[in-house]
């Protein structure tokens, strides 16, 4: 991420929308409340993410005892206040104008469709971008060819040449 900032470039994180998105987000807010992290605009451009997210943290007695202390003292680790959500499609649509630093987190986590094709076809081709993967890339899906280093990759039928960073959290 850091790496990505320097760049000034926008940051595409496909993410699983149950589970690994809420966990993505909570990793982000304790990297920017310790101070390893500026606080940037995150937006989490997932519908099925967004329900997931609001969903974890009705469910307080599901959490652990550290998650339920954050509850109480009013702060919310997985909804962080530098995070925007988009549900509507035109909502999503206005992120094609963001130039940078910013982390959108969207699915599908192995980039089979969903949202983040649209956002890997608009930033795949320009070098200040970073693509971050964050879960298993199965054999033969758009995610698997991008972290083995394919050059072009084939979004709604166009060819979009790589030229953005290719990273893989495992």
């Amino acid at each position: 991420i850091r790496d990505g900032l320097r760049r000034g470039g926008v940051i595409i994180i496909p993410a699983f929308a149950i589970d690994r998105t809420q966990e993505l987000l909570y990793m982000l807010h304790e990297l920017v409340v310790d101070g390893d992290l500026p606080e940037i605009p995150t937006y989490l451009d997932s519908p099925m993410g967004i329900e997931a997210t609001a969903l974890y943290s009705r469910a307080l007695s599901e959490h652990d005892a550290e998650m339920r202390q954050f509850f109480a003292d009013q702060v919310n680790p997985i909804f962080p206040p530098n995070l925007t959500v988009t549900p509507s499609s035109s909502e999503s649509r206005k992120l094609n104008r963001l130039s940078g630093p910013a982390i959108i987190i969207s699915a599908s986590g192995m980039a089979t469709g969903g949202r983040i094709l649209h956002h890997l076809k608009l930033r795949l081709p320009d070098g200040k971008n970073t693509v971050i993967f964050v879960g298993y890339q199965a054999q033969g899906t758009k995610g698997r060819r991008l972290v083995e280093g394919e050059p072009e990759i084939k979004i709604h039928g166009q060819w979009i040449p790589v030229k953005a960073a290719i990273r893989q959290v495992s």
